[in-house]
């Protein structure tokens, strides 16, 4: 009876060893893992959105969570990009309508014109100020698109109708360069978007 008591006590020391080795060994192998991610975690919060989580292809729970989290990444990047995208288009889009409209009030200024010269330049620049306007209400319109909030809105575009005014006013600043320019659209083209 005694010899089982002795080797149930072997074995359950045995057992508790193996135990606490393993543990250790787990411990160690998801704290590596863990100090991985944190070490990715770091540089991405430094400002390096380029980087990516490690994953091993594997299922298991740490390469899940670190493709969930590379997934949002790489949404984060996409946005970041179109919203430096915009604001380069903002600048510009607004330098030379500001620079117009500065100019003719400037000429104002100097030239102290008579009452109905002063009223018509004063005219011109309201339609500059309008014109900003507007490229401030479609700038926020394309915000609004990116998010998903104005898609319900969307109707059906007709390209030649977006295309001629596009040629409108563009058209004579290049044809002041020299270049030759015309407009040729199919009819009955159409995108569902905003216009």
């Amino acid at each position: 009876c005694s010899l089982i008591v002795d080797s149930l006590g072997w074995a359950a020391a045995g057992a508790f060893v193996i135990a606490i080795l393993g543990g250790v060994l787990v411990r160690r192998a998801v704290l590596r893992r863990v100090e991985i991610i944190n070490r990715a975690a770091t540089a991405i919060v430094q400002g390096d959105l380029s980087r990516r989580l490690p994953t091993r292809d594997t299922s298991d729970e740490f390469d899940q969570l670190a493709q969930t989290i590379n997934l949002m990444l790489r949404q984060i990047e996409r946005l970041i990009e179109g919203v430096r995208n915009t604001s380069n288009a903002v600048a510009h889009d607004l330098r030379t309508p500001l620079a117009e409209l500065r100019a003719r009030l400037e000429g104002i200024i100097r030239s102290q014109p008579e009452n109905g010269v002063a009223v018509d330049e004063i005219h011109h620049a309201v339609a500059d100020i309008d014109r900003l306007i507007g490229i401030f209400n479609a700038l926020l319109r394309l915000s609004e698109i990116d998010s998903g909030m104005r898609r319900s809105g969307f109707r059906a575009v007709a390209l030649a109708e977006i295309t001629t005014e596009i040629a409108e006013l563009y058209g004579p600043l290049i044809e002041e360069r020299g270049i030759n320019f015309g407009v040729d659209v199919p009819a009955g083209l159409a995108v569902s978007g905003d216009p």
